[in-house]
């Protein structure tokens, strides 16, 4: 095995054409929306940038409702709003007035914003590039539970970047990534706990972790939980189970994993013996370039033409 580790009459046409389409819980939110219920004109919003409940996705619509609440010093709606200014989603793009929205947001506590505002500033998108405001922004957005901004602040001061180094701290920070689900932060504390790097080592802890992360796609959990259980680390050697999360990782498009899987369906391990199976991985990490995969195929290749 290869290792892993209108307007009048028209627009009401329209809106009564949508309403038929909402559920009911919707229909409510949207007459309170209608009357300027803040909570409810975001709620609104969202639907039209997802396009769910029958709504058709509308972004123009989307950044109406939005400004609506935002007029009313919602947020959260600054912070969307925001977001659509940023990538000119139903709007004008503007990486300025998305900074200025963000902004608003931040001051309001909106910890989102925070963070995207520390983004704002280390690519310079509508200000001036300026990494000590970037990271008194993440910090902020940290502290606030952004998890996203705690798996960056935790990392910072992991490798003392523009932070002082403690690696004990950033640990702790990043710790309260991965426990609010950020898959990233779930992949480095797996691999602290499986170590035992400035924590006591606990692989259970760290299969747990990489177990989470990789039913959100991560395919480097995928492929450490499939090596584990290959190599019989800590638990029982279990081709079944090896097979089980290459399969998974192949199944998020890792080559590699791929062309692993490939070989448990053409040897029948962990998996019953499917040569079509087999054909159609090594078919798929080959496409992908992976070397051992397009070898395989060619030596396939010329035991048919043997034959």
């Amino acid at each position: 095995m290869k290792k892993i580790f209108t307007v009048g009459i028209v627009f009401f046409c329209i809106v009564q054409n949508i309403f038929a389409q909402l559920d009911e819980a919707s229909k409510l939110v949207l007459k309170k929306a209608e009357k300027g219920d803040a909570k409810s004109q975001l709620y609104m919003g969202r639907l039209y940038a997802d396009g769910t409940k029958g709504v058709v996705q509308d972004f123009k619509k989307a950044a109406e409702w939005w400004q609506k609440a935002a007029d009313q010093k919602y947020p959260e709606a600054y912070n969307l709003l925001a977001g659509l200014y940023s990538r000119g989603a139903g709007v004008e793009c503007s990486p300025q007035k998305a900074f200025e929205l963000w902004v608003e947001a931040a001051k309001l506590g909106n910890a989102q914003a925070k963070f995207n505002l520390g983004v704002c500033y280390i690519n310079a998108l509508g200000v001036e590039k300026d990494l000590n405001k970037a990271y008194k922004y993440w910090m902020e957005a940290s502290n606030d539970g952004d998890m996203v901004a705690q798996f960056n602040i935790g990392v910072s001061f992991i490798n003392g970047t523009h932070i002082n180094k403690n690696p004990q701290k950033g640990i702790e920070i990043l710790n309260l990534s991965a426990q609010a689900g950020y898959m990233p932060a779930q992949e480095a504390m797996a691999g602290f706990y499986y170590r035992g790097m400035g924590l006591i080592q606990d692989r259970k802890k760290a299969m747990e972790l990489w177990e989470a992360a990789a039913k959100q796609g991560s395919v480097l959990s995928c492929q450490n939980l499939a090596q584990i259980y290959f190599n019989g680390e800590d638990v029982k050697k279990d081709m079944k189970k090896f097979a089980e999360w290459t399969f998974r990782a192949a199944q998020f498009g890792d080559a590699e994993s791929q062309y692993n899987i490939a070989l448990c369906f053409e040897k029948g391990e962990g998996v019953e013996k499917d040569i079509a199976s087999a054909k159609k991985y090594f078919e798929l990490s080959a496409a992908q370039g992976f070397k051992e995969a397009q070898e395989k195929l060619k030596k396939l290749k010329e035991q048919d033409e043997e034959i």
